[in-house]
């Protein structure tokens, strides 16, 4: 469960500040489901403090030293490809590393260690199926322990690629395939689902909308479920709306060929 919620603290591009106003800590980012999540954690004991250079400060209540450091070794940000981010950190007194990261569950799945798959994914999957019939929107979350000299072996070839990567873009797939290889085996450690609320009178203005003749289209990269369940929310769907779902893999044929 600690991993669980160090990983939400540290894995994040959330900024914290002292609000002087309200004499609290407050965290500001370019996600607004990182810091909401962050602000969770925050409730629950375990406060991200801040970031300095290639330090994260985490509190943890529930430990007698409380304030803890992580030194970042490597930051693996997300991209629509990559479907996840992660950070490798290091404690600074046990010396341990740790691979934390989060994404989509067909991205975490895949690279779930066997015990994770025989004995969490499934369970994991219905909470994952409840969560998005209730539209929210979820990640997957998992961490990995690493030794210092398979992480020795790993950098050196990784810094390399990078650089080269900076200097020509067609090195960037071989950059990403060292990255997923350091990312095998992880310990699927949680999941979150977060609601995305609605701004105010949404689903009036899109069932004007709709009466007035207008077609609507909703792009998301949610699950189906979540998607629908949204468009229920929003009134984009009615009770008696017939909804038609054409599933594919990457290939357009076959999704053309479905349609």
């Amino acid at each position: 469960i600690e991993e669980f919620a160090i990983n939400i603290a540290l894995n994040h591009n959330v900024l914290s500040e002292y609000d002087e106003k309200i004499k609290e800590k407050v965290y500001q980012g370019p996600n607004p489901d990182e810091v909401a999540l962050v602000t969770t954690m925050k409730s629950l004991g375990i406060e991200f403090i801040e970031r300095i250079g290639k330090i994260i400060t985490v509190n943890i209540e529930h430990r007698k030293e409380e304030k803890k450091e992580y030194e970042v070794m490597q930051v693996f940000a997300y991209t629509s490809e990559r479907k996840r981010s992660g950070i490798i950190v290091r404690d600074p007194n046990t010396k341990e590393i740790t691979l934390f990261v989060k994404g989509a569950d067909e991205k975490i799945f895949e690279m779930s260690d066997e015990y994770s798959k025989r004995n969490l994914l499934e369970e994991t999957k219905k909470h994952l199926d409840l969560f998005a019939k209730n539209g929210l929107r979820t990640l997957c979350y998992a961490s990995k322990k690493i030794s210092q000299s398979e992480y020795d072996s790993w950098v050196i070839e990784y810094e390399s690629l990078k650089s080269q990567a900076m200097m020509d873009v067609s090195k960037l797939p071989l950059l990403e395939e060292k990255i997923s290889q350091i990312e095998k085996g992880v310990l699927l450690t949680g999941v979150s689902g977060l609601e995305d609320k609605l701004q105010d009178e949404v689903k009036e203005d899109i069932e004007k909308f709709i009466e007035a003749g207008i077609q609507i289209w909703m792009i998301t990269g949610d699950q189906m479920k979540t998607a629908e369940s949204i468009g229920y929310s929003s009134g984009f769907f009615e009770d008696d709306t017939e909804v038609y779902k054409i599933k594919g893999s990457e290939s357009k044929g076959e999704i053309k060929d479905n349609i």
